[in-house]
């Protein structure tokens, strides 16, 4: 019988803070679950197109130039933005070559047409406005690429230049905005695709706080029933000690 007791002591003696310790553990744990999980529902998914888009190279939009030879008249436009002027602006060094008497290809009627072309095609998204920016900056850059073709340079007739500009312009838009378009497709398919994944990991980690949750709760209730056990043996062996004493008195 006092082998027993002794056992059961013991038990107790180990089960106590190994509960204890069970206990605090998951404690700890579902604090991290629930920081992440905060962390999961706060951090907006979000994938960028850049990874994706290769903007068209000079190389690749530029047409067969052919020679021609000609000239025209003068007006000033102004355009909004200041990368496509700075574009135009730079194509007039193809204008007024070797004292060709030719209005410059940033005071062109055809000029102020095609600004409004060129901005005109770009996918719906929030950063629209961003978007045209960046391509009227990568538009310049073109441009300056167009401006030191000799095949242009050759061209003498100034009407046939000019086509030959605009198409070049044009063809730079419409692969850019094609390229742009399918950049933007395939980082919207990774954008629901981690949307997804994260929404398994949320559901995941609140299966694992919920497990946690239980395991808190049964050791707490295991901790409360050896407690109470133990104030129970506590008070029987007091009231035998209480009873052995009467009967001795």
């Amino acid at each position: 019988m006092a082998f027993g007791k002794k056992l059961q002591q013991t038990i107790a003696a180990i089960l106590a803070p190994t509960l204890m310790l069970i206990a605090c553990l998951c404690v700890v744990l579902v604090l991290v679950l629930v920081v992440w999980l905060t962390v999961l529902f706060i951090k907006p998914v979000a994938t960028s197109h850049k990874p994706y888009f290769d903007k068209p190279s000079y190389a690749e939009v530029r047409p067969d130039w052919y020679l021609y030879g000609e000239s025209e008249s003068s007006t000033s436009y102004e355009f909004e933005n200041r990368d496509l002027q700075a574009a135009f602006v730079t194509l007039d060094q193809l204008y007024g070559l070797v004292g060709r008497d030719e209005q410059p290809f940033s005071e062109k009627p055809e000029a102020t047409a095609l600004a409004a072309e060129l901005s005109q095609g770009f996918p719906s998204a929030v950063n629209r406005e961003q978007l045209m920016n960046e391509f009227f900056n990568d538009l310049r850059q073109f441009s300056v690429e167009l401006s030191l073709d000799d095949g242009l340079k050759r061209i003498a007739d100034e009407s046939e230049r000019t086509s030959r500009i605009l198409l070049a312009l044009r063809s730079y838009h419409v692969e850019y905005v094609d390229r742009l378009t399918a950049a933007m497709s395939i980082a919207n398919v990774n954008t629901n695709v981690q949307e997804s994944t994260r929404r398994g990991k949320i559901q995941l980690h609140l299966q694992i706080a919920a497990a946690i949750a239980l395991t808190l709760l049964a050791s707490s209730i295991a901790m409360l029933i050896f407690r109470i056990r133990s104030d129970l043996n506590a008070f029987r062996v007091r009231v035998e000690k209480q009873e052995q004493l009467d009967e001795t008195s």
